[in-house]
Order: C-alpha cells, then sequence, then structure tokens
C-alpha cells in the first residue's frame, strides 16, 4: 500500500518515548508499504531525518512548527476563550492542514497513518483507509492532572483542558477506520466510548540489542536513576514528588545515596531541588551508563497515560525497579516477582532501601524482567504484529478486531 504517515515532530534524533515509538513503528511500516512522511521540522531536522530514512521512504515533507508551539502562553490564553484545547491549539495549524490536502489530492494514497490522537483532528478527504497510533489517551492524561491538582487556576485550566480534549480525542477516534492502542488500560478505555472502531493492543517496545545489560561491571553503590524527557509534566511531577515526599526516608537510612535525574529540558523548580545527592543531568547522548551504573531504577510517577519506555528499556538492561502502579501501568509485570510496585511515599522509600541492601533481590528482579522483556517488548516482533494488522484491514476488518482481542496485550509469536 502507499500510505501517509502524518506525525506531530520527527522521529529523529528518537530520544524520548513519544519519538522512539514514531521511529520504529515506522521502520516496520516502510518494511512493507511505500511510505510518504509529513511532520512538522525545521531544514535541520529534515537532514537528520533523512540521515536515518532516506533509502526507507519514498517522501519527506515538513512543515513549520504551529504557533502554538513558539508562544505557548498566548496559545494558552487563546485556548481559555476557544472552543478548541490549547493541546490541539500548540499540534494543529492550517499549513498543516493545507499540506494534508494537497498530498491527499495530488497523490494516491491507499492509507493515512496519524501518530497520536491529535493529529487526527485534521480532514482527511477521500477514500482513504484511517489508522491512529494513540500513544496515550490524552483526555485520561489531562483528568488525571486535574484531579491530582489540589487547587487554583493550574486545576482549572486542567479540568476545562480535560472537556475539551475529551470531545476532540472522541471525534478523532470515531473518524478512524483502525486504532492502535499502547495497552489494554488504554483501549478499554476507548471502547467505553468508541466501540465500532477495531482497537489493537501494539505495545511499546525496546531495542533490546542496544539497551542490553552490563555484566563486566557493577554498579555504583546507593546509587538511584529515573529517565525521561523533563520538559513532560508528568516525568517532572513525579520527580519533585519523589525527592520531597520519597526521598528524604531513604536519605535518612542511607546518608551517601545518590539519585540521578536523566533527560533534556528539566524544569526550573526541578533544577533548584538539585544538591550533592540530587544530580539533575538534562540533556546527555545515550542513557544507558547512568542507567547501568546505577543500582535501582525509579519510576515515582502520579498521572499521565499509556505505558511508559523507561520501564521496558530498564528492565532491557536487568536493572530492578521501583514504581507506582501507574508508572508501569500496561506493562506485563508482576509485583515482587519482576518489579516493586509501591504508591505510598514511605512504602517506596521503603522497597528502594530495601534494593539498594540486598544483591540477590536485585539480581532476581533484574532477571525476571529481562525474560519478560526479550519475549514479549522487542520493537521487531512490536512492527510484525502492526504489519499482520495492515496486511488484513482492507479485507476484513473484523477479523482484526477479532484476532487482536483484549487478551492480547503482549506478543507471544
Amino acid at each position: 500500500m502507499r500510505v501517509l504517515s502524518v506525525l506531530p515532530y520527527s522521529p529523529v534524533p528518537a530520544d524520548f518515548g513519544g519519538a522512539l515509538r514514531e521511529f520504529h513503528l515506522l521502520k516496520a511500516l516502510c518494511k512493507e508499504h511505500t511510505v510518504t512522511v509529513l511532520c512538522y521540522g525545521t531544514e535541520d531536522q529534515k537532514k537528520l531525518f533523512l540521515d536515518k530514512f532516506e533509502n526507507d521512504i519514498e517522501e519527506l515533507h515538513m512543515v513549520d512548527q504551529p504557533l502554538g508551539r513558539k508562544f505557548r502562553r498566548v496559545a494558552q490564553l487563546i485556548s481559555v476563550f476557544s472552543k478548541k484545547s490549547y493541546y490541539q491549539i500548540q499540534n494543529t495549524s492550517k499549513r498543516m492542514q493545507n499540506k494534508i490536502t494537497e498530498l491527499l489530492t495530488t497523490r494516491d494514497f491507499d492509507a493515512v497513518h496519524c501518530e497520536f490522537s491529535v493529529m487526527g483532528n485534521f480532514d482527511i478527504t477521500g477514500d482513504v483507509f484511517r489508522v491512529m497510533d494513540t500513544h496515550n489517551v490524552e483526555y485520561e492524561n489531562f483528568r488525571r492532572m486535574w484531579k491530582s491538582t489540589k487547587s487554583g487556576i493550574r486545576k482549572w485550566f486542567y479540568k476545562r483542558e480535560y472537556e475539551k480534549v475529551f470531545r476532540e480525542e472522541i471525534k478523532a477516534l470515531q473518524n478512524q477506520d483502525l486504532i492502535f492502542s499502547t495497552s489494554n488500560e488504554d483501549r478499554k478505555l476507548m471502547k467505553e466510548n468508541v466501540r465500532d472502531v477495531p482497537n489493537i493492543v501494539i505495545p511499546n517496545g525496546v531495542e533490546t540489542r542496544f539497551f542490553t545489560p552490563k555484566t563486566d561491571t557493577d554498579p555504583k553503590p546507593n546509587t538511584i536513576v529515573f529517565t525521561g524527557m523533563m520538559a513532560y509534566y508528568p516525568n517532572d511531577d513525579g520527580m519533585r514528588y519523589f525527592l520531597k515526599e520519597v526521598f528524604p526516608h531513604i536519605e535518612k537510612e542511607i546518608p551517601n545515596v545518590k539519585v540521578y535525574i536523566v533527560g533534556k529540558r528539566p524544569t526550573e523548580a526541578l533544577k533548584k531541588m538539585a544538591s550533592e545527592n540530587v544530580i539533575v543531568t538534562g540533556f546527555v547522548e545515550d542513557v544507558r551508563p547512568y542507567v547501568w551504573k546505577s543500582s535501582v531504577f525509579v519510576v515515582p510517577l502520579r498521572m499521565g497515560s499509556g505505558t511508559r519506555l523507561k520501564v521496558v528499556e530498564a528492565l532491557s538492561m536487568k536493572k530492578p525497579v521501583v514504581s507506582t502502579s501507574l508508572g508501569c501501568e500496561g506493562i506485563s509485570v508482576e509485583n515482587n516477582h519482576s518489579i516493586l510496585i509501591e504508591d505510598d511515599p514511605e512504602d517506596f522509600a521503603r522497597s528502594v532501601i530495601k534494593l539498594l541492601r540486598d544483591k540477590d533481590l536485585r539480581v532476581r528482579l533484574g532477571k525476571n524482567g529481562y525474560e519478560i522483556v526479550v519475549n514479549n517488548y522487542d520493537w521487531e516482533k512490536i512492527g510484525t504484529k502492526m504489519l499482520k494488522a495492515y496486511k488484513h484491514q482492507k479485507n476484513d476488518t473484523e477479523l482484526v478486531s477479532e484476532k487482536y482481542s483484549m487478551s492480547d496485550s503482549i506478543l507471544h509469536t
């Protein structure tokens, strides 16, 4: 098939969760289909993209970033008086709509594949099969932010944003012929409001030949690590919560403990919390050395949706993980077998302390988590699953929906 892939940003460099998923699914799509890519980006980003994909795709088109991304405070203010959400204003533009219309009228596409539900808000004309890879349930993300924010303007804003995004996302989902979810939890949530569109679980994965265990050196004692794009509010909130509510209990028991917060664009509020024992690195070229030298990987997230690539990456490196239940949501891990799950801050601290002091427990959890990842979450296997859905989609969408049922949250082949 000839596929138009519409993305909110370039997947190159693939240095955070959304870009990683885009990158690997696009690579898989190009194996069996003729793909044209359309996304927001700059000339420099175009060069980076073509270095990775020039021999894989038919065409690449990039349009300027939406004004809502360049002038965020203005976009937030506009959204207060608009029927559109801030999220939509940030990610849609007339330039993008015009380019989509131009490509659909001048090329002969069989399918349009949108990454993220917000890209499904554009008008797609013509007789094409519409596929959406959702990454998250965005309205659930905003609902959780609204509910977890105590009071004030921010809480009011998140409530308004949730209500608007809910309407926009449901409409976008209803306009699809096939939906990909990252987890059973997300799929069930979407099915409550969009029952007639086939919805298949295509989980987040990991490049297991890249995120490998380090067997020749021991980790540094009493070292904790978290990785993620720190401008993403759930990551920022999670680590500020960890430093305020969890880390003091750990420091009390292990005074020389250190936590490394690794990821680009940390907020000023987070940077102010840095200390001798709290290292906020900002952007790094490669997160693996920080994970390799750590004893424990933490995922103290309280909000967000979808599944977290950081969890499967850590497990792929045989690292023991302590997570909130939300942090490992949608991933087929078992408490006390392949991960430790704690939602109370003191219990979270106790589990981290236990792992820092017990090498045998660290090794056991790391080994069990690693086996789950290599058997179920390798990107090549996940890409194959997505391609199977494409093979069936035009002939029998009911077959697709039935074959990839809610129980098929992980890969068994």
